[in-house]
């Protein structure tokens, strides 16, 4: 249990109150809001410019923007937090790509792979993605068991046994637990998506 809790983040704070706090200078407050929607960003970007870097680049220029912003006009609405760093990161990202010379990288970082290879290539890589977005989103979720047998079960591939052994869960109480988890898990991903 003690490698779950190195990756998991901490429970999100809500936004007014995180809006209050950067307003006052509260760097713990900027941290944890860059914490709090790096995960649902990163995956967004990602799907944008089909490059983890350049996602990652245009995510931290988000947050900058967002905590400049917070830090000395704030926002009307602090409760609408969440759309309002949606919002600037898909600004950043057209903006991005008005650049001239970022419309030939997007447009070349598919034809860097040789054809014959491209299909298994793309399907290594949108695994790792899934993967990395589904353990980012995991990371968000407030029940920890939901948490553990989460990510225990479809990020490091770990059996049913094996879980149920880690845990300490019969059978019957796996597939309880585990449906819960995941019933929840689809309520996080709707309400970051939808």
């Amino acid at each position: 249990m003690d490698d779950i809790r190195h990756e998991v983040a901490a429970v999100p704070v809500a936004p007014e109150e995180l809006v209050r706090r950067v307003r006052a200078g509260d760097k713990s407050a900027e941290t944890a809001i860059y914490n709090q929607y790096r995960a649902g960003l990163l995956i967004m970007l990602e799907q944008r410019t089909r490059d983890r870097a350049r996602a990652e680049d245009l995510v931290h220029d988000t947050m900058i923007i967002v905590i400049n912003r917070l830090r000395t006009d704030g926002i009307e609405q602090p409760e609408l937090l969440k759309r309002f760093v949606q919002q600037t990161a898909k600004f950043t990202f057209i903006g991005w790509v008005r650049k001239a010379v970022n419309q030939t990288e997007l447009r070349e970082s598919v034809d860097d792979v040789p054809e014959e290879d491209l299909p298994e290539q793309l399907d290594h890589i949108e695994q790792e993605r899934t993967r990395e977005a589904v353990r980012l989103m995991i990371a968000q979720m407030k029940v920890p068991r939901d948490r553990e047998i989460l990510y225990r079960y479809y990020v490091r591939d770990q059996g049913k046994p094996l879980v149920c052994d880690a845990l300490d869960l019969s059978s019957a109480h796996f597939d309880r637990v585990i449906n819960r988890a995941r019933n929840r898990f689809r309520k996080l991903i709707g309400q970051e998506f939808g």
